[in-house]
């Protein structure tokens, strides 16, 4: 379920690169709202880092559905790159559900969204 439920918010929320980017969310110019979560230097470092390796792995999955041949190939290379994101958060020090709420935090917060791009663009 939590796999599931993992592969869809980053399917969701990496579909389109420009929309799931922190870029995009440090851009905003909606008023930030107050965040309910705070989150550690190293916490945003951590979290910047495995954006950076789920986004591989989202551009690589990508590229291999559109040479998919049937539904069945299709469903088998979302269930592979479901299980290199999990490995991929999980490697870093994150749970999925720690990883999928500071996605949640970040794309409503734009100082956090800054603060992650910065990271990410350090780690890169």
């Amino acid at each position: 379920m939590i796999r599931t439920l993992f592969l869809s918010a980053v399917l969701i929320g990496l579909g389109a690169a420009t929309t799931w980017s922190p870029e995009a969310w440090a851009q905003s110019s909606e008023p930030q709202q107050a965040t309910t979560q705070s989150f550690s230097e190293q916490e945003l470092k951590t979290f910047a880092v495995a954006t950076l390796e789920v986004e591989r792995i989202n551009h690589k999955l990508q590229q291999k559905l559109l040479d998919a041949e049937n539904p069945e190939q299709e469903q088998e290379i979302a269930e592979e790159a479901t299980d290199e994101m999990v490995s991929a958060v999980e490697q870093k020090g994150l749970s999925v559900e720690k990883y999928n709420g500071m996605v949640e935090a970040v794309t409503s917060d734009p100082t956090l969204a800054r603060q992650v791009l910065i990271f990410r663009q350090e780690a890169k």
